[in-house]
């Protein structure tokens, strides 16, 4: 017949949902910098991937960006909203499932180096889209013509070290949790 639909276990629907909160959460404990604010957000988003794996934890920062945009009140600083597409840093939540989904290949990696190396690169994406949708966003729609360096100032600089920070202590985390999450693999 037509491609099934696959189903997911409560227990995967409770896991994607609870980190999407997580996120939810973590997005409330900000400093309100702008035009992106200082968040704990990377610390939840690298924690799922690396706790339910690539495309489990995907979902949840998906979940966490859909229902935020349908106005729930769980980005920082309590905003949701469509409207938060025309947000400067709605770029760093984008890469949110493409960070995920690379610290998920840390889920069965036995190496903690490996599995730092993994952490550090989900970075990348967050880095670089949310840079990229913080130049537009000035460029076309606030119409604001912005440098190079101004986006370095405004987008990287700020964050770079608490990021660092923030990725130690998911991989931290994720080390102290890896026997539970190897036992409910199995």
């Amino acid at each position: 017949m037509g491609k099934s639909i696959r189903k997911y276990s409560p227990r995967s629907i409770t896991e994607i949902s609870l980190m999407a909160i997580f996120t939810a959460v973590a997005a409330q404990i900000y400093i309100p910098i702008s035009p992106v604010p200082i968040t704990l957000q990377v610390l939840a988003v690298l924690l799922s991937g690396a706790v339910l794996g690539s495309k489990h934890g995907a979902y949840s920062q998906i979940l966490y960006i859909f229902l935020g945009l349908i106005g729930l009140p769980i980005f920082a600083g309590l905003k949701g909203g469509f409207q938060e597409i025309l947000s400067p840093s709605f770029g760093y939540a984008l890469a949110f499932p493409l960070a995920s989904l690379i610290t998920g290949l840390a889920h069965k990696s036995s190496s903690r180096l490996k599995s730092l190396f993994i952490f550090v690169c989900a970075l990348i994406p967050i880095y670089l889209i949310g840079m990229g949708y913080l130049y537009i966003m000035f460029r076309f729609i606030i119409l604001k013509p912005i440098s190079f360096s101004g986006i370095l100032a405004m987008g990287f600089l700020p964050f770079i070290l608490p990021d660092i920070l923030k990725t130690l202590l998911a991989l931290l985390i994720f080390i102290r949790l890896k026997p539970l999450i190897q036992r409910r693999s199995i």
